[in-house]
């Protein structure tokens, strides 16, 4: 997984007792979107040609409580039976697929029939896989990320772009926190990050955007 984030997402336990005087400070839910504009040009016989798009829309499945600290970023939160604080683990999240596919066959070098029109099964709107998880945690000092643990590549034929994931060209979609003073005095604090790349690959050329947003409430 995304080596940087990692190593940067600091793991914090406290000992059962001191976790029994922690208190939640906030709660907070994610939302994303990915959407990946695509076309394909197979000079091959017969081979795939036009475009189509992938849009990935999530969010989590419900707010959760936490404390964000700094030095660098982290979420906090009780995470065992125990009593033991740490970063908040994967969350699970709601949220739908669509696949558009608007292919045809190049023509055949002799001008004839390709045979039967493009096999789309798995093309049109999914419910994300059951059991899908969206992680919100600290990144260092300035960033929080968000990443989505879901591949959007099991669709059968329906074609797609280069996006097969909601990672980005350098790790994951990071989020810049305001200052910690802010979050002690607004009620409602929204942060949001965006990615934009674009790439090619054979005979595909992607155009992806991804987004998110996490909403923080502070509890009292």
């Amino acid at each position: 997984m995304r080596c940087a984030a990692l190593a940067a997402a600091v793991l914090l336990l406290v000992s059962a007792p001191a976790a029994a005087k922690f208190h939640d400070t906030h709660r907070f839910a994610a939302t994303g979107r990915l959407v990946d504009r695509w076309t394909i040009d197979d000079p091959q016989e017969c081979g795939p040609v036009g475009d189509g798009t992938l849009t990935v829309d999530f969010a989590s499945a419900k707010p959760v409580k936490a404390t964000p600290v700094i030095d660098p970023w982290a979420l906090l939160a009780p995470i065992d039976p125990f009593g033991h604080v740490g970063s908040v683990p994967p969350k699970p999240a709601v949220g739908t697929i669509d696949l558009v596919d608007n292919t045809v066959p190049r023509a055949s070098y002799d001008g004839s029939d390709c045979g039967t029109e493009p096999d789309k099964a798995g093309c049109g709107s999914h419910p994300l896989n059951p059991g899908t998880r969206v992680t919100v945690a600290g990144y260092d000092r300035r960033f929080i990320y968000v990443d989505l643990g879901a591949l959007f590549t099991d669709y059968g034929p329906c074609h797609l772009g280069l996006a097969d994931d909601f990672s980005t060209r350098d790790g994951v979609l990071r989020l810049r926190m305001p200052s910690p003073s802010k979050l002690r005095t607004r009620k409602v604090v929204r942060v949001t990050g965006t990615s934009h790349s674009h790439g090619t690959r054979r005979y595909t050329t992607s155009d992806v955007m991804r987004t998110a947003t996490v909403t923080f409430t502070r509890l009292r």
